[in-house]
Formats: C-alpha cells, sequence, structure tokens
C-alpha cells in the first residue's frame, strides 16, 4: 500500500495526473484510500491547471462520494471551474460542502461568488443565493453592490416585492437605479403607479436616490392610466428635488394631455420642455402631429411642419404639402386622406371649419386613421425602445442602437430577444465589436437567449473567431449543443482553423468530435491546414474518415481532394499510405495527375532510406510503362535527389535523360544546379555555364541559396549582386538567407547596401530581413537609423501584410524607445498580425518606466481583450502606476481581475494597493486587501500591519462595543487573537 502511495504522489509531481488518478481509483475500489487527500488534491488542481475541467470535476464527485475531504483551495479551484462553465448545482453543492467541512465562504474569490449568485439567481433560486450570502455576512463580509443587484432582480422576476423590501432592510444596501427601476416597473404593470410610488419609498429607506428616470417611470404610467393630475404631480416633485425632466417624461405628458383633450395645454407643456434646456426629438413632433390631427387642428400641424424643418430633423421643399409630409411622419399614407369642404346646406359632415368658415371634413377610413394616430400617442407613454433598436440596426447605426439600448436598461427594461439579435448581427459584422456582441451574449437572461435565433449565434461565433477570440466561440458553440441547434459547417471551419492557430488542442478536439457527430466538412481552401494538422498529430484514422467523406459528398472535386491528402500525407511521413491512396484511385479509374506523382515521388525521398528510394525509382519505372510525361518525372526524382544530398544519383538520373532523349529543360537544370550548389562543386557549375546554360530568376534563386547553404557565401553575395542589376527580384527565402547570415556576421555595410538596392526598385522586405537590418543597427548603436529606416519603409509602402515585429518591439522597449515599440505594435495591428503577449507586455513595462500609465493600462486590458495573458511583472506594474496616481479602486479591480484569470499577484503588488488605500484613509478596504494578501500565501510586513492598527486604535469608533469591530476583525484576520477587554 505504501509504495502505491508513493507511486500516486510522483506520478501527481511529474504532472501524469491520469497514470496517478488511475491508480488512486484502482485502490479505491478494492477498498484502499492511498494516503491522506494531498494527492488528490494535486490531482484535481493538476488538472484544474491544465484545462481538463471534467476530470478535474469528476475526481472531486469521487472524492467526496468516499468523504475525503479536500483542501480549502481545491474546493475553491473546482468551484471557480464550475462557476466559470455555468454548472450553477454542482457550484452551489460545493458551497455548501465547504460550510458542512466547515471552511465556510469567507474566502471564495469575489468574482467567483458574484458569479454564482448571479447564476442562481437567474434561475430563480433565490433562496439559495440567500443562504450564500447569509454565511459570507457570518464573517462579517458584506455583500457587494452585484450581489444585491442580482438577489433584488432574481425577487423581481419571482414577483416577491415584500422579500426585496425584507432583504434590502438586512443588508441595509440599495441596489443599482437600474435595478430599483426595474423592481418599480413590475410594480406599476402590477399594481399601477400609486402602489408602485409607495414601494418606492420604502426603497428610499434602503439608500435608494430615485431620478428623474424613476419619475418619468411614473409619469408615463399615470399618462398611460389616464391619471394626468398624478402625472403632474409626479413632474413637481423631479423639479423640487432639483432634478430635470428627461425627453421621455415631456412627451409621455403631452400625449397624456392630447389623450384627455386638452390639446391647447400641449402647447404649453412643449414650452416649458424647451424653457428647461431639453432639445426635442423626432417623437416629440410626431406626438405634437398626432394629437394635433385628432382634433383637426391642421394649422397647428402646419406650424410643427415647419419648426421640424428649422430643427434639422426633416427638409422639405417649397412645392411639398406640408400635411402630406405630416401624413407620412405618422405612418398614414398622404394619397388615401383628404380634406374636403362640406357643401351641405345643413352642414353635417363637417368637423372643423378654416378661418373663413369653411366647413372641413377628413375623407378618410377613419378607423384606420384614428389608430395610427393613437398607436403614436401611446408610443409616447410606453416607447417602443425595441423597435427603435431594430430600427438603428437595420439602418448599420450601431452606435445609435447600442445608445437605445443603455437608454431602456436605465428605464429597468430588458431588450427582446429581436432586438438583442439585431444588436449581435450588427456588432458581429463590425471589424471591432465582435467582444461586444459576445458580451450581449453573457448578460442577457437565460429566457431571452433561448429565443435567439441560430443563425445569429453561428454568425457571433464565426466573426469572434475572425477576430482571433475563437475560445469565446466555442463558449456560445457549447450552449447552441446544449439548446440542440444546427451548426452551420462554416462555423464548424471557422472554429476548428481558430483553435488550431491558437494551439487550443483540448477544445480543438472537442469541437472536432462535434463536427464529426454533425456530418461536418471542411471547404477544399481549409482542408489542407486541417489535413496537415491531423497527419502531423498521428490522427490519421480521423484524416482518413474525413478523406472518405469529402470524396462521398464531393465528387466533382475528387482531384482537388486527393491532390491536398496525398500532399499531406507524403510531406508528414506517410508516403506508403498515400501510395495505397493512389492505387485505389488508380483501380475506380480515376487518372493521377503530374502533382499527385510529385507528392508520391518526393515522399519516398524524403524518408532518405535506400529500400524508400527503391520504392521511388520502381513508381518510375511503372509510370513510364503507362506512357506517363517521362520529362515530369526525371524533374521531380531530381529535385528531390538534390535536395536530400544525393548529387551524385541525381547526376545519374539527368545523365539517363539525355541518352532516353528527354529534353532537361529550364527545371531540371536548376535542380542539378542547387544539388551542386549543396554540394559546393563550383566546377560543375562554371562547366554548365561555360556550355551556354542562360540564367533565369528561378535559377539565380537556386545559386543563392545554394551557395549561401553550403557556407560560400561570398558567391552567393555575387549571383544576388547580378540578379538584382538585371532586374530580376530575389525570392524571400534567398535575401532572408543573404541577410540573415551579413547581419548575423556584422557586415552591416553589405547588408545595408542589399537593402537601399531593393528599397530604390520598390521591392518589398519581409519581416525576417527587416528585423535582421534593424537589430544589426541597434547592435551597433544606430538607434536613430534604425527608426529611419522602418519609418522609411512605412512611408514607400514596403511593408507586408502580416508583418511580424515582435523581437524589435522587444528590443525597441529595452533602449527606452517607447514611443518606437508602441508605432511597431500598431503597424503590426493595422498589416492584419497580431502581437505577441511578450510584445504586449514590453510595451506595458516600457510604458511604466516612462510614467506614462494610463496608457499602460490600455494596453493591458486591449491585450487582456485579445485573448493574451500579461505576465506578473506587468500586472505588477501596471497596478503600482495606478496606485501611484491615485487611482486605487482601478488597481483593485486589476488586482481581482489577475486574481480570476488564476494569477497569483507578488507581494509587492498587493503592497501597492493596501498602501494606496492606507493613504487614502480607507482603511476597512486597505485590511480587506490584507486579507487577500494573506489567503494567497503573503506574509504583509510589521510596517504595514502596525500602521493599519494604529490609525484603527485612534478610531473611538471602530472597536467599540462587544469586541467585534473593524479593529478585532482585522486583528482576527492577520493571526492575532482579540479578547474582550484585552490591553
Amino acid at each position: 500500500m505504501q509504495c502505491c502511495e508513493i507511486m500516486a504522489w510522483m506520478l501527481a509531481r511529474v504532472g501524469s495526473f491520469r497514470e496517478a488518478e488511475s491508480l488512486v481509483r484502482y485502490m479505491g475500489a478494492r477498498g484502499v484510500v492511498l494516503g491522506c487527500h494531498e494527492i488528490l488534491c494535486k490531482i484535481i488542481e493538476g488538472y484544474a491547471n491544465k484545462g481538463e475541467i471534467e476530470d478535474s470535476v469528476s475526481v472531486f464527485n469521487w472524492s467526496r462520494s468516499r468523504c475525503i475531504v479536500p483542501s480549502e483551495k481545491c474546493f475553491l479551484v473546482v468551484l471557480e471551474i464550475l462557476v466559470q462553465t455555468k454548472r450553477t448545482r454542482l457550484a452551489y453543492r460545493v458551497c455548501k460542502d465547504m460550510v458542512e467541512v466547515g471552511f465556510g465562504l469567507s474566502n471564495v474569490e469575489k468574482t467567483s461568488y458574484e458569479r454564482l449568485i448571479e447564476l442562481l439567481c437567474k434561475e430563480m433560486k433565490v433562496l439559495q443565493a440567500r443562504r450564500l450570502v447569509k454565511n459570507r455576512r457570518n464573517n462579517a463580509i458584506e455583500p457587494s453592490c452585484a450581489v444585491v443587484n442580482a438577489i433584488a432582480e432574481g425577487y423581481c422576476e419571482k414577483k416577491d416585492f415584500e422579500d426585496i423590501l425584507l432583504f434590502l432592510n438586512e443588508v441595509n444596501i440599495a441596489p443599482d437605479p437600474y435595478v430599483c427601476n426595474k423592481i418599480l416597473i413590475s410594480q406599476c404593470r402590477r399594481f399601477g403607479a400609486e402602489e408602485a410610488y409607495l414601494f418606492m419609498k420604502e426603497l428610499e429607506f434602503s439608500g435608494f436616490q430615485p431620478d428623474e428616470t424613476t419619475f418619468g417611470i411614473f409619469i408615463s404610467w399615470s399618462c398611460g392610466e389616464g391619471k394626468l393630475k398624478d402625472a403632474l404631480v409626479y413632474l413637481s416633485e423631479i423639479l423640487s428635488r432639483g432634478l430635470k425632466p428627461d425627453i421621455h417624461s415631456y412627451n409621455a405628458l403631452i400625449g397624456g394631455i392630447f389623450k384627455k383633450g386638452m390639446w391647447k395645454q400641449a402647447r404649453d407643456v412643449f414650452d416649458d420642455m424647451l424653457e428647461s434646456g431639453v432639445t426635442p426629438e423626432m417623437s416629440t413632433f410626431r406626438v405634437l402631429l398626432a394629437g394635433y390631427c385628432k382634433y383637426r387642428r391642421f394649422v397647428e400641424v402646419k406650424a410643427v411642419i415647419e419648426e421640424m424643418m428649422e430643427y434639422g430633423l426633416i427638409e422639405m421643399s417649397p412645392l411639398d404639402d406640408p400635411l402630406s409630409k405630416a401624413f407620412s411622419l405618422l405612418g398614414i399614407d398622404p394619397l388615401v386622406v383628404k380634406l374636403k369642404r362640406d357643401n351641405g346646406a345643413e352642414i353635417r359632415k363637417a368637423e372643423f371649419f378654416d378661418a373663413l368658415g369653411n366647413g372641413l371634413y377628413v375623407e378618410t377610413d377613419l378607423d384606420e386613421y384614428e389608430n395610427a394616430l393613437m398607436c403614436v400617442l401611446d408610443d409616447a407613454m410606453f416607447p417602443d425602445f425595441n423597435a427603435h433598436i431594430i430600427e438603428k440596426c437595420d439602418h448599420g447605426d450601431i452606435e445609435a442602437a447600442l445608445l437605445v439600448k443603455e437608454k431602456m436598461v436605465c428605464r429597468g427594461q430588458e431588450p427582446s430577444s429581436s432586438a438583442y439579435s439585431a444588436l449581435m448581427k450588427g456588432l458581429s459584422v463590425s471589424r471591432s465589436h465582435a467582444m461586444k456582441a459576445f458580451y450581449l451574449f453573457e448578460e442577457m437572461h437565460e429566457r431571452t437567449a433561448q429565443q435567439l435565433p441560430r443563425e445569429t449565434l453561428n454568425l457571433l461565433i464565426r466573426s469572434l473567431c475572425k477576430r482571433g477570440f475563437a475560445h469565446k466561440g466555442k463558449i456560445v458553440l457549447d450552449y447552441m449543443v446544449r439548446r440542440n441547434l444546427l451548426v452551420e459547417n462554416e462555423t464548424y471551419t471557422a472554429l476548428i482553423m481558430n483553435l488550431h492557430k491558437k494551439g487550443k488542442q483540448k477544445e480543438l478536439w472537442e469541437c472536432w468530435e462535434l463536427a464529426r457527430r454533425d456530418k461536418w466538412l471542411p471547404p477544399l481552401k481549409d482542408s489542407k491546414a486541417i489535413v496537415t494538422y491531423l497527419t502531423r498529430q498521428g490522427m490519421l484514422k480521423e484524416a482518413i474518415v474525413l478523406l472518405t467523406n469529402m470524396l462521398e459528398s464531393q465528387t466533382h472535386m475528387i482531384s482537388d481532394i486527393s491532390d491536398i491528402f496525398l500532399e499531406q500525407l507524403c510531406d508528414t511521413g506517410h508516403a506508403v499510405i498515400g501510395r495505397i491512396f493512389a492505387e485505389e484511385l488508380l483501380a475506380h479509374g480515376w487518372v493521377l495527375n503530374r502533382t499527385m506523382y510529385n507528392h508520391l515521388v518526393g515522399g519516398f525521398l524524403k524518408e532518405k532510406r535506400l529500400h524508400k528510394f527503391e520504392k521511388a525509382m520502381a513508381l518510375k519505372e511503372i509510370l513510364l510503362q503507362k506512357g506517363e510525361a517521362p520529362h515530369a518525372l526525371y524533374c521531380v526524382l531530381l529535385n528531390g535527389l538534390c535536395r536530400i544530398g544525393q548529387i551524385k544519383l541525381a547526376t545519374l538520373q539527368f545523365k539517363e535523360m539525355l541518352v532516353k532523349g528527354v529534353s532537361p529543360g529550364a527545371e531540371a537544370y536548376n535542380a542539378l544546379i542547387l544539388g551542386y550548389c549543396l554540394d559546393s562543386n563550383s566546377r560543375k557549375l562554371d562547366e554548365m555555364k561555360s556550355k551556354g546554360l542562360e540564367l533565369d530568376e528561378v535559377t539565380y534563386n537556386f545559386l543563392v541559396c545554394g551557395f549561401c547553404k553550403s557556407g560560400e557565401v561570398l558567391r552567393s553575395m555575387e549571383f544576388l549582386k547580378t540578379m538584382i542589376d538585371n532586374n530580376f527580384r530575389p525570392s524571400n527565402r534567398s535575401l532572408r538567407m543573404v541577410i540573415s547570415h551579413l547581419c548575423n556576421h556584422h557586415y552591416l555595410e553589405k547588408a545595408w547596401e542589399l537593402s537601399k538596392a531593393m528599397e530604390l526598385r520598390g521591392w518589398m522586405q519581409d519581416s525576417t530581413v527587416q528585423n535582421a537590418i534593424v537589430e544589426c543597427l541597434l547592435s551597433h548603436g544606430k538607434l536613430q537609423e534604425a527608426e529611419n529606416y522602418l519609418l522609411r519603409m512605412e512611408e514607400h509602402g514596403l511593408i507586408p501584410e502580416n508583418i511580424y515585429y515582435d523581437i524589435l518591439i522587444k528590443r525597441f522597449s529595452w533602449y527606452g524607445r517607447i514611443k518606437m515599440a508602441v508605432h511597431l505594435l500598431n503597424t503590426m495591428l493595422k498589416n492584419g498580425s497580431l502581437p505577441s503577449s511578450t510584445s504586449y507586455d514590453s510595451v506595458i513595462q516600457g510604458l511604466c518606466a516612462c510614467k506614462s500609465v494610463n496608457e499602460a493600462y490600455d494596453f493591458h486590458k486591449e491585450m487582456l481583450v485579445r485573448g493574451l495573458t500579461p505576465i506578473v511583472k506587468s500586472w505588477d506594474m501596471v497596478i503600482y502606476g495606478l496606485c501611484a496616481n491615485g487611482q486605487t479602486a482601478e488597481s483593485e479591480r486589476l488586482l481581482d481581475s489577475m486574481l480570476s484569470l488564476g494569477q497569483t499577484p507578488t507581494r509587492n503588488t498587493f503592497q501597492s494597493v493596501i498602501n494606496g488605500y492606507y493613504t487614502e484613509n480607507n482603511l476597512k478596504k486597505a485590511s480587506e486587501i490584507l486579507h487577500k494578501m494573506q489567503q494567497h500565501g503573503h506574509v504583509p510586513d510589521f510596517r504595514t500591519h502596525w500602521a493599519l492598527i494604529s490609525n484603527l486604535s485612534n478610531s473611538k469608533d471602530k472597536d467599540s462595543g462587544d469586541g467585534g469591530g473593524f479593529l478585532s476583525n482585522l486583528l482576527s484576520r492577520s493571526g492575532f487573537s482579540w479578547k474582550k477587554g484585552s490591553k
């Protein structure tokens, strides 16, 4: 048993968690529990750190089923995982277990705790959330505003208004205004505005301070209920509190006055609105138009149209009819509405009289006419924000739609699924707002999310992947799978391709399994990268299954598909499988093209073994017998043999070509030239030139690369210079090899000369060349020349797409040229390249060193949004800088963010925030950070302890009573005992 225990412990220590778990479970099934809980804790935490969430939770559940109590840290790790994956029921059970085993919830991270409360309340499990809050309060930890908001919203959804008041009186903290407004709107719907107003008075006892939006809600509902007098009383209270009524309050009042038939007073309210400084909007004028049209005040209608023109809301020519324009703005077809004079003797049809006393009436479908006007008046009291959001999105004005959404939330309303869908679609197609769409997806209520169409979610996933946020796209995919929604082929392709690029192997495999289940097939353009990944990972079975499915469903593209698969199989050392596949194709009557033969022969030659070479020769003979073009086969053989250094065999094949009367051509000569270069056989090259061989661009590149590879850099330089003089553009590979060699050996002048020659001809220089030249300049102390060179490249448009300056960003930051480092980072982003986390870290640290903390903070936030993780030093410097600037609250938020991402701050990081709050005399906050610091294994110095205790001791009201005050909590958290009456 002891041997098994030691073995399990050693396996866990070296990261072999699966083997350690198997051993523990094996012994557990036989009734033997290995050692103490440390082994299981090590396995659980190890799985969690590797992102293997299911395995971590599985081992935790197994240990609890056997009454094994993991460490508190282990509980916290599992809880964080469950909260992140929204497994609310299990997360609550873990919290309950923590309380039952005696750990309590005081050490649960604030972010995880708040998120769990939100999840519980969204699932209508408010009582469970209350229990968690009660447990934390028993440990003297008051609920945050986010927790209070979540519970208040949960009770509001359940219509438990009495419980809301009981809870708020208990914690003595008011929710945010938008939550209170949401509660009051719910009260208005259920009991009317008068009862809701009384409930608001109860909320005020908890600290709620109603604003103009709150009273605007009462005004709207009172007008809707026909209680105009009450609405005016609420308007009076707004003014008496020193608040300013908003546009919606005035719209509702004007609409309510018209509905009461008091059209003369409507203008008074409008004038009052102008005097108070509120600018009328299109909605206000539409209410005026509807009201005046209802009461046939068409002279006033024309006056309103003129005012709208003055405000620039509409444009009209002198020939346009004002009444027709008014009807159009109200959604009424002006062609079906006519004003007619009643010529009858008794004037029975007259509805109103003009200035000359003529009786006039409106000829139209009066029911439709009146309904259209009443809809506008009703909308003044209860604006259809959802329709406004959708309208703005349809016109492509996403920023305006977001403003309407924010206004809607402030008034305590939640956008509909249609409004959310329109917003998410608009944000997804935008180049820079994909993450905003994801945040909308996360914030919406579950019942709203369930109504989102699958097209919106598919678009969101593809947009996130396109912007480099594949891990977020995977979250949306998991949600779609839980709802059994159809995931489109393009969506799977986008996710798989981007997870592959990001190196997220576990998520990629999960996505692959889901895609395979749904019979996904990649488009041809992406299949090469996918097959490359599969073959390099040794997943040949999966590659063959994918090949079979593609061939069955895309018979018209068999040649292209086969070419891609053959190429990747042969490139990754599976030429034998490639040959079997080729034979199958031939057996089914398909003709192999020259490229496929290239792949097969090249694949055999790459393996550099005699029996493989023999297979290549045998394949050549078979193909020649089948009548395949001999020139193509010989060229493939020559290229392959020369690239693997078999120059003698290549020469024999070349001679065989000549004997058989096959013209070698430029391709064969180029292959042989490369071989001679690699073999440093200048004599053979000179012989070929003396026989009249003319060099083309491809041949020159072969010579440059070949001589450089063989170490004859002077010969390589000679051919490169001749090539440029003859106006042949060197390949990127040739230039990279020569420039890199020159710079690495400090031949700066020669490298500079080549670069200038390229620049004069307007030829782009890729990342490797630019990096090599700049690094060489920097190593010679020529900082300004390096900057000028890069700026000149940009000025002349010689920077290619997907440029990479990561190394240079780090170097310029190190030299203190932070402006240039920032410029290079922005240049990368502008040209479609994502800088590495090292680049961001260098810029952040450089900016902090220059005291540009806010700019550093912006880059830090951008880094997190792009899914990159800053190193601890970057966090440390930004937090320290924010504290030094007096932004301590912001630094605490950053500290919490760091902890939520699983990184452990240094002692100095905690100390910076503590010192910041101490400077601000916010001793309670300083104590909280001190407690967090100790939770994460750091011991504060004596000076910090003593400074806090001394200041708290001087405040008599801090530790009065039964010793349970703030000072006693600080002492007990800091490891000191507190006894009543101690001195």
